[in-house]
């Protein structure tokens, strides 16, 4: 089951980024992005399994170039160790995608697994003129767009929430 995160969750959140990442950052990610301008509190969510958070994913506003648009950046999305490759992440987005889509935005960046992403409809950013702000290979900095006009004209570099710049 995949729902919106509540206050009460962020502990165990926390918990679930730490140990997807065997590290602190994208826990600590995580709190810094609920503090900036560019968090939707609609846009977090956790997914449950046997009664615990065992997933977790989040949408922040971005910028794509000087353009006016209603685009969002897909960071970080975490699962369990002892629970991925179950289609846990999987179920996180597709239900998230169809929220943001409900929401009004128009398209979604990530920087992530080339062989991954493309499942859901990603594809390169370029294929729009959209860059990341460091040079990464084409195939792991993509985009979906959820009209197919909803990305034409739009190009440059993302400007992503300075609570990324750590």
């Amino acid at each position: 089951m995949v729902r919106p995160a509540h206050k009460e969750d962020f502990s165990k959140i926390y918990t679930v980024n730490e140990l997807a990442f065997k590290q602190h950052d994208e826990a600590q990610l995580v709190e810094r992005l609920r503090k900036s301008q560019e968090y939707i509190m609609e846009l977090e969510f956790v997914a449950i399994k046997d009664h615990q958070i065992v997933g977790h994913i989040l949408y922040t506003t971005v910028q794509i170039g000087h353009h006016v648009c209603r685009a969002v950046a897909l960071a970080p999305m975490s699962v369990l160790p002892t629970f991925q490759n179950q289609g846990i992440g999987a179920s996180i987005i597709r239900h998230t995608l169809q929220e943001v889509n409900r929401l009004g935005y128009s398209s979604v960046i990530v920087l992530g697994h080339p062989n991954y992403y493309p499942r859901f409809g990603f594809r390169p950013a370029s294929n729009w003129g959209i860059q990341f702000h460091q040079d990464v290979p084409d195939d792991v900095f993509m985009a979906l767009s959820f009209d197919t006009n909803g990305l034409n004209g739009i190009s440059g570099i993302v400007k992503y929430s300075d609570a990324f710049d750590l």
